[in-house]
Formats: structure tokens, sequence, C-alpha cells
């Protein structure tokens, strides 16, 4: 079976980073094809050892920092901005998505969004 794991971003030590890590590790021992899909991945940063063996495909050109950068003055304004820019990151990384996937399992918050914009294509 091919398995899409989508997490925001593998670029750091932290919870859900590992249990996206070790799902996709337990998925590949009990023979299925899976990839990571993520905006960000840094291996050096995260649990270098779960990554091995697993394919991992992320936007080259996504900067988290510039995505939460905000406008002063603009206040709440801010958050319909920095939601937009999300919105075409997610855009961008469902279209990268294999088209033969039987699976996708979102992991978090901004991951559901681009389920969604893959099941839209």
């Amino acid at each position: 079976m091919e398995i899409a794991i989508v997490h925001s971003r593998l670029n750091g030590k932290g919870g859900t980073q590992r249990q996206t890590l070790e799902t996709a590790q337990a998925l590949l021992r009990r023979g299925h094809r899976v990839c990571l899909y993520t905006f960000g991945s840094r291996r050096d940063k995260g649990f270098q050892e779960l990554f091995e063996g697993v394919d991992v495909v992320s936007l080259p050109d996504y900067d988290a920092k510039a995505h939460r950068r905000t406008i002063k003055g603009l206040g709440a304004l801010n958050f319909f901005i920095y939601n937009s820019r999300e919105n075409r990151a997610a855009r961008v990384l469902a279209q990268l998505i294999h088209d033969k996937t039987d699976i996708i399992q979102a992991c978090d918050q901004l991951a559901f969004r681009v389920a969604a914009y893959y099941k839209k294509l």
C-alpha cells in the first residue's frame, strides 16, 4: 500500500515528530511504501536514526520564519495574511503527493489542509 504521512515541520525534536517518524518506520517494516511530506525537514536537528529508509518530500523554498512575520499596525489582519501564506504552501505540498497514494495520514492542523487540497485535486 502507498501511504503518505503529512507533517508540517520535521525540523526538530518533539513528540509529534517522533511519533510521525516511528509510525513511518513501523509501516515500512510491514512492507508498505511510505513517503513523508513536510514543509521543512532538518535531519540534523531531529531524530536522524528514524529517518533511515524513509522518503521525505519537502518544499524547497519554504521559510517558516517568513511565514510567521507580522506587519506592524495591522493587528488582527496579520492572522489572515499568515493563514493565506500557509494555505498557499499547503496547496503546493498537496500537488507533490504521489497520485497513486492509497492513504494520507495528517499529523497536525496544517497537514489536514494539505490532505483536503489533495482530495480536491
